[in-house]
């Protein structure tokens, strides 16, 4: 991928997404120069404008570890895909623009990877694996078992208890279907072309 700086003025506006839950971290600008350091240091360096000098986000505290990066098709805004080593806003707040704008559903994709990784590297003392173990008529049963324990609380009053069975039936979910060899990612594009 070639980024034309001087296209843009020597910058290029750079939005920072979690690689894991998908946030949008912060917006910052790069130089050829930060933009070359990042993939040599794989430690995610901007620059500023105001300063006119490099700067790299929190640098122990704070730093953003780079996984990869993308160009929008107008060649001119990236799109870089870090891991944060530590909440990178002010007072521990996941982004810049605090706890609010952040991803909850991330955490889907981040289950469906442990899941994956108990299946192929199984653990003694892992749950999931103990269910892979024991094989796909017995993971059917059990998301049967949660069905049936969350519809039974669905009647009771107590809404933490059900967001407690609500959790374990998803967890079992995503376990049958890794057992099926789908993703949820493949259930979502049935639902959208359903829809």
């Amino acid at each position: 991928m070639k980024i034309e700086f001087d296209k843009n003025n020597g910058i290029i506006p750079v939005i920072i997404q979690d690689v894991n839950t998908y946030d949008v971290l912060m917006f910052a600008y790069m130089n050829e120069e930060a933009y070359d350091i990042t993939l040599r240091t794989k430690e995610v360096t901007f620059f500023s404008n105001e300063k006119q000098a490099l700067w790299t986000k929190g640098k122990d505290k704070n730093a953003l570890i780079f996984h990869g990066v993308e160009l929008d098709e107008d060649e001119r805004v990236l799109l870089m895909k870090v891991e944060p080593i530590q909440a990178i806003g002010e007072e521990g707040k996941m982004t810049v623009w605090g706890d609010t704008f952040s991803n909850q559903h991330g955490i889907l994709e981040q289950l469906e990877k442990k899941i994956n990784d108990r299946k192929l590297n199984p653990k003694d003392n892992s749950y999931i694996s103990s269910l892979f173990d024991r094989g796909e008529n017995h993971i059917a049963e059990k998301f049967g078992q949660e069905a049936i324990e969350m519809i039974v609380d669905l009647k009771n009053k107590d809404k933490e208890l059900f967001s407690k069975e609500s959790a374990d039936l998803l967890l079992h979910y995503l376990v049958l279907l890794k057992s099926k060899g789908i993703t949820l990612n493949d259930v979502l594009k049935t639902l959208k072309s359903n829809s």
